[in-house]
């Protein structure tokens, strides 16, 4: 695993945990909408760590929304910033949409926590193909 794919799991393991434990106990006891953004979130984050531009956006507002995952503007962050600054955008506002989501996101973070979004995005690499 790398870096940031542990930096990942850490965040998740110490933010919001009450939040996750809550989700995880919803999809365990049959909750249609839980495990919907769960499986949602598991296909969203297999294409987005191999740089698929929607992935990476969708990923970001689930993070944003706290849907399928505990809520975390970092990550949130991180995801809008990949997703604004990818080579691969194919519509014309898609671009724009990004930038404008970073930028709300931005909006609610603190100084350290927009630094470490940044960083993040800065030293994500896609994976290869599984």
């Amino acid at each position: 695993m790398g870096r940031i794919s542990d930096w990942i799991s850490f965040v998740l393991s110490k933010s919001s945990t009450d939040s996750a434990s809550e989700l995880q106990s919803k999809a365990e006891h049959g909750d249609a909408e839980a495990q919907y953004y769960t499986k949602a979130v598991r296909r969203y984050q297999e294409a987005a760590d191999q740089g698929d531009v929607d992935a990476q956006y969708n990923l970001g507002y689930h993070y944003f929304a706290g849907l399928g995952v505990p809520q975390n503007y970092v990550l949130a962050h991180m995801w809008f910033s990949l997703a604004a600054s990818s080579e691969d955008i194919i519509l014309p506002d898609q671009q724009d949409q990004a930038i404008g989501k970073r930028d709300l996101v931005a909006s609610k973070m603190t100084r350290y926590q927009i630094a470490e979004a940044q960083r993040l995005a800065r030293e994500w690499k896609p994976e290869k193909e599984k």
